[in-house]
C-alpha cells in the first residue's frame, strides 16, 4: 500500500546480561527496521504492531527492557514521503536461534510476514 517497513539487521541470539535475561528455554532476538511512507495516507510506525514468530511457531510480543541494546521507540505517524530511520526491537524466542524466524507486522487489517532467514547480522562492535 506504499507504507513500508524494511529490516536492516537481525541478531537471532542476543547475549544475555544483568538487564536482559530471557525466560527459561528462551533467547532474545534483536531486529532493527526503518519505515518509508509512499502512501497517500498517514501510516503508523508502532512497535506494538509487531510480533516475532519463532522456530517453534510461537508468536512473541515486543519486549520492553532496561537493556540499552533494546531501546523502546515511541509510535509516530508518517505522512506521505516521510521516513523514520533505524528503530530497534527485541523479542524473546524459543527454539533454535538458527531456526526460521518471521517478523509479523500488522500495519492495518492484514498481517505482513517478513521472513528473517538470511537477514544480515548487525555490525560487530569493537572494543
Amino acid at each position: 500500500n506504499g507504507f513500508q517497513v524494511f529490516v536492516n539487521s537481525v541478531n537471532p541470539n542476543l547475549p544475555q546480561n544483568d538487564t536482559l535475561t530471557p525466560d527459561s528455554g528462551n533467547h532474545y532476538v534483536q531486529v532493527t527496521v526503518h519505515f518509508v511512507n509512499n502512501a497517500d495516507s498517514e501510516g503508523s510506525a508502532n512497535p506494538l504492531n509487531f510480533v516475532l514468530q519463532d522456530s517453534t511457531g510461537v508468536k512473541h510480543t515486543v519486549e520492553f527492557t532496561a537493556d540499552s541494546r533494546c531501546p523502546f521507540f515511541s509510535a509516530v505517524n508518517l505522512v506521505h514521503g516521510a521516513t523514520l530511520g533505524t528503530q530497534t526491537m527485541c523479542f524473546q524466542a524459543a527454539g533454535d536461534p538458527k531456526g526460521k524466524l518471521i517478523l509479523v507486522w500488522t500495519p492495518g487489517l492484514h498481517d505482513v510476514d517478513i521472513d528473517l532467514t538470511g537477514a544480515k547480522a548487525p555490525p560487530s562492535s569493537s572494543a
